[in-house]
């Protein structure tokens, strides 16, 4: 059905009590945590632009936490450098103290290797080919005794000649004594005492190397602990310094849109001991002002 318009009285009743709200609206909340003081806020009914400021809170006492803050990041980051430096100092230093082990327990084999292979085989080389010379010259004078006493007994040689040539023999008996002596003392007891001292040698360069790795895996394992610890803490100042930062962000609210003010409390009214909002306010976190 249709109806010709014409000018005159518009009536308008209400069928329910309640509030008119608009249709587009945006609800700014107090942001900050714990309770704050308004520092300012635009009069009621104040007709905004998009990026009109609305509301300041007081946010000073965020400022002072936040300087705090900042040489705490600083100090954190300082510890952090130090240990990521030590880090490196201790995984050098390790890998030092590794290379200077095996280097010790290299030599300590080569040692009892040349001397197995090389030094001990020539000694003895060497005190065979003594006891051998010896006994040579032990024949020989001997034989020099015995035609000595053929002389003698001739009547061609004289008893001083004899008495040497036999102090000769006795002295060459004694030499060859003394190298078979050598020898005996070398295989029995100075290649056993040196070859004892090498392999002991061998095994302590061996535990020492072993002690040495387990120092070292246990002084990077400390490092890197501890370069992750400071690590942790560092971020863990960073974050709160960016959570700071960001509340002190939130304590300055503008507008998004083209838009009219209307406080909260205003608009549902008082009450109890609820005072209408104004610079100075206490306001709670998340609560609803504008």
């Amino acid at each position: 059905p249709t109806y010709e318009v014409q000018q005159g009285p518009l009536t308008i009743s209400i069928t329910y009590a309640g509030t008119i709200q608009a249709r587009d609206k945006e609800v700014i909340k107090s942001e900050l945590e714990g309770q704050s003081s308004i520092l300012y806020i635009a009069p009621e009914g104040t007709r905004v632009k998009k990026g009109d400021l609305l509301l300041e809170l007081d946010a000073s006492t965020l400022k002072d936490q936040l300087i705090d803050q900042q040489i705490k990041v600083q100090n954190a980051d300082a510890a952090y450098i130090n240990a990521r430096e030590n880090f490196e100092v201790v995984k050098s230093q390790a890998q030092s103290d590794i290379d200077k082990a095996e280097l010790t327990y290299n030599f300590a084999k080569q040692d009892l290797k040349k001397y197995v292979e090389g030094e001990y085989p020539k000694l003895e080389k060497d005190a065979l080919s003594l006891i051998q010379q010896r006994q040579e010259e032990l024949n020989l004078a001997k034989q020099k005794v015995d035609w000595s006493q053929i002389l003698f007994d001739q009547k061609y040689l004289s008893q001083s000649e004899l008495d040497n040539d036999k102090l000769s023999a006795t002295r060459a008996d004694i030499q060859l004594q003394s190298a078979q002596n050598a020898l005996d003392l070398l295989r029995n007891y100075t290649s056993k005492r040196q070859l004892a001292q090498y392999n002991s040698d061998v095994k302590e360069a061996s535990m020492a190397l072993g002690r040495t790795q387990r120092k070292a895996n246990a002084n990077i394992v400390q490092a890197s602990a501890d370069l992750q610890a400071k690590q942790s803490e560092f971020d863990r100042q960073i974050s709160k310094m960016k959570k700071l930062e960001g509340q002190i962000d939130k304590a300055v609210v503008r507008a998004d849109m083209d838009s009219v003010v209307v406080y909260v409390t205003q608009s549902r009214g008082f009450r109890g001991n609820e005072e209408p909002l104004r610079e100075g306010s206490q306001v709670r976190e998340r609560q609803e002002l504008i």
